[in-house]
């Protein structure tokens, strides 16, 4: 791949700029892991036979607070995808370094917005792209127990957790088709735990997921709706591991084109942030 020595160059620049400008060891490192197994890997006919792995790492450093719950965050990411019918847009890495600024509304919800370089590789036409790419994100999640018994304090269903993300960027990705694509995404899921065993708990959920822009993509425009049931296996406080199945219709925007299937997940996130006390200081 032909940015391997500039990926190598920028990112020991950019680590030695800061560790000169800012004291390190009172920073805090926050990161993040996910991943997803997918079968089919979507509701479309042309997935029916597909199995799809995706995900992405990213570690940052703050290295400057513009408030106690507002840092500034440099940080590198690497995005990966892959599938068994080899669609090159299925198929590739993206390597990315930037900055954003991160603002903790509550312990709950987070937003960010910032900009990164963005270097994508395909790896079945072996094609690289490259540019920059602005973003604003957002994330939160509720977990109320609505009843609770009063003798020994277990609830049942044990509570109601649920998530909400959102994304919004531009371009949105280094393809020449999205060039000048001004792309939403997000997702809402509610769900229940019924009950757990040990540390698996059952839950079962709906979700909302949605997508649109300003090019009138047809890839870009679609609402997507799913119920289905999970185990979650949540690992310390620092993790969890999910699998189940779900049952999706998705609606494409434009076309008006509607297809429906049963896709079966497994999954996985895990973040840590070993100086985050700091922003408590």
């Amino acid at each position: 791949m032909r940015f391997n020595t500039s990926i190598i160059f920028i990112t020991l620049s950019t680590v030695s700029f800061v560790s000169s400008a800012f004291d390190l060891p009172s920073m805090a490192t926050p990161g993040s892991m996910w991943g997803d197994v997918r079968f089919p890997s979507s509701e479309q006919r042309e997935d029916e036979e597909n199995l799809i792995l995706e995900g992405a790492i990213e570690q940052g450093i703050d290295v400057l607070k513009i408030s106690e719950n507002t840092p500034i965050t440099a940080f590198v990411s690497l995005n990966y995808t892959l599938d068994s019918e080899k669609f090159d847009y299925n198929n590739k890495t993206k390597f990315g370094f930037g900055f954003k600024l991160r603002h903790f509304v509550s312990n709950n919800i987070v937003i960010d917005i910032g900009a990164k370089y963005e270097l994508d590789h395909r790896l079945e036409s072996n094609n690289d792209l490259d540019g920059f790419q602005g973003f604003t994100n957002w994330f939160g999640s509720w977990s109320p127990e609505l009843w609770q018994y009063s003798d020994d304090r277990v609830s049942f269903p044990l509570s109601y957790p649920g998530f909400t993300w959102g994304g919004l960027r531009y371009p949105g990705s280094q393809d020449k088709e999205e060039e000048y694509d001004l792309i939403l995404e997000g997702a809402l899921e509610q769900g229940i735990d019924w009950f757990s065993v040990e540390s698996a708990i059952f839950n079962t959920f709906f979700k909302l997921k949605y997508v649109v822009d300003n090019q009138d993509l047809p890839w870009n425009n679609s609402v997507t709706y799913g119920a289905g049931s999970k185990i979650k296996i949540p690992i310390a406080n620092s993790g969890i591991i999910q699998f189940g199945a779900q049952f999706n219709q998705d609606k494409r925007l434009i076309s008006g084109r509607v297809e429906n299937d049963v896709i079966f997940f497994l999954n996985w996130s895990f973040w840590w942030d070993p100086g985050v006390d700091i922003l408590a200081k």
